[in-house]
């Protein structure tokens, strides 16, 4: 039997997917904080695959935000649309229930009041006043059918295109 394989390397650097996998994996009670190379390429990676409307700067800058107000912070997704919901800085600080969806502009209702962003899925919390994050997402080979499967906003979007052409 043959096979017609080709080989390319790319450096770690630059395969964010490979530098993932070849890490050890972190023990029980280990914090990553955000603003290293590693943990930021990683987070980065994986909100490009499921939330791509969002920068990790800008849930960086709002989970900061709310840790330092003490306010929790929850991964939230519309109720309409399902995607993943980033609430704006300037709510960040105050107590509400109410959300509004940056994709859609549906309102919708969470209690307990928190504030909604993805890295809240890994347990963010504040350092020496640095961002840390309690875990990491799994990147796998699978990474990017996987982000298919949890985000059918996708789906719907791609249907939507194919049944338009």
């Amino acid at each position: 039997m043959e096979f017609d394989l080709r080989l390319k390397y790319v450096p770690g650097a630059e395969n964010v997917v490979a530098d993932a996998l070849s890490r050890p994996p972190a023990t029980r009670g280990e914090l990553h904080r955000v603003g290293d190379t590693h943990v930021a390429k990683v987070l980065s990676s994986w909100l490009h695959g499921v939330a791509p409307h969002l920068s990790l700067d800008a849930c960086a800058v709002q989970a900061r935000t709310a840790l330092l107000a003490e306010r929790p912070i929850l991964g939230l997704r519309c109720t309409e649309c399902n995607v993943l919901h980033l609430d704006p800085v300037a709510l960040a600080t105050k107590r509400f229930v109410e959300h509004r969806c940056t994709e859609c502009s549906q309102a919708f209702r969470q209690a307990p009041a928190v504030v909604g962003n993805p890295l809240g899925l890994f347990h963010p919390q504040l350092v020496d006043g640095e961002l840390h994050v309690a875990t990491l997402p799994h990147l796998g080979k699978t990474a990017g059918l996987a982000s298919l499967t949890v985000e059918p906003t996708f789906l719907g979007n791609l249907a939507r295109h194919l049944a338009a052409t």
